[in-house]
């Protein structure tokens, strides 16, 4: 009695039974064991060592269509919106509301920097610092992942209110500049006045057939 084994026409792929699988899976239990515990091994450990990383956020509602300064910044910004948000957002992470947030009393001693020159500071906070603008709103979320959650809520907190500083500083600065560019405008209308008046009054001396009825000049002398 002889076997006969059949062969498969090159270039068709060959399926193998399913029971063909499960022996092959089963001779290798041992191997799959091992491997999936060596994987959830290496898991528990890698988190145990890392610990629980928390994350400290907090959010900033930016008006763009605000009246006041926040409109006018709007306008000198491009229209505002979309742009706005991110110019604002781009601000919160700049090197000046860094700075001035580094040297508030909860950042100075804070210990998440323990590990941080105090001149890499700065730069570190700005790669780890995530500022993120709303698609659908006007929304800036700033926030922080640390092991620490107390002392990365404070890091949040003095950021957003360094940037609250720097940003009332800068409206007031701009008002101000603005009431001088007004005040400066008025005097020279006040000005102009002054010698518009002095004209008319030179016109009228010279020329008493007229005289100054409603807004008009009218001409009261007869024709001849």
């Amino acid at each position: 009695m002889s076997e006969q084994n059949t062969l498969l026409p090159p270039g068709e792929p060959h399926e193998l039974p399913i029971g063909q699988i499960l022996a092959i899976l089963w001779r290798g239990r041992w191997i799959i064991a091992i491997c999936v515990l060596l994987a959830v091994g290496l898991g528990l450990a890698y988190v145990i060592r890392r610990g629980t990383i928390w994350r400290a956020s907090s959010r900033l509602a930016v008006e763009s269509s605000a009246p006041g300064m926040a409109a006018l910044d709007s306008l000198m910004m491009g229209g505002g919106g979309k742009n706005y948000v991110n110019t604002q957002g781009e601000i919160l992470r700049s090197g000046e509301v860094l700075r001035e947030a580094l040297k508030r009393d909860a950042l100075a001693t804070n210990p998440i920097f323990a590990e941080v020159e105090l001149a890499d500071r700065q730069a570190w906070l700005k790669k780890a610092l995530k500022v993120s603008a709303g698609r659908k709103d006007e929304i800036i979320t700033v926030s922080l992942d640390s092991k620490l959650k107390a002392e990365a809520c404070e890091v949040v907190n003095g950021v957003v209110d360094s940037y609250m500083d720097f940003y009332s500083k800068r409206n007031k600065t701009k008002a101000e500049s603005i009431v001088d560019q007004l005040a400066g405008r008025l005097t020279n209308l006040e000005e102009e006045n002054k010698k518009l008046l002095a004209l008319r009054e030179a016109f009228l001396r010279d020329n008493p057939g007229f005289s100054v009825g409603g807004e008009n000049l009218v001409l009261a002398h007869k024709l001849r």
